[in-house]
Formats: structure tokens, sequence, C-alpha cells
């Protein structure tokens, strides 16, 4: 499942933008979901 839109527990994460920070996340879950080294399957793929 993309954590784009989840919620994160570090406060120095809040200084971002709005538009910024699901935008990172994607980028992030873009990279790894297509890593297969990082043990996150095709299945797990999809977006919420």
């Amino acid at each position: 499942m993309s954590p784009v839109g989840l919620k994160d527990s570090e406060p120095a994460l809040d200084m971002l933008s709005p538009e910024l920070k699901p935008l990172l996340q994607q980028i992030a879950w873009d990279t790894v979901s297509s890593y297969p080294m990082s043990g996150v399957n095709a299945a797990s793929n999809a977006k919420p």
C-alpha cells in the first residue's frame, strides 16, 4: 500500500509545504516499489 497521504511522527517534516510532502512520499514509494531488492512486492504496488 502506498504511503502517500499517510501522517508521520517526525515533527521536522511538518515544515514541508503541503504540496511537497505527498510528492516526496510518492517519489519514495515509486523508488522502493520498483527496486526488487527492497522487498516490496508488486502486489503491494496498489494505490489506496
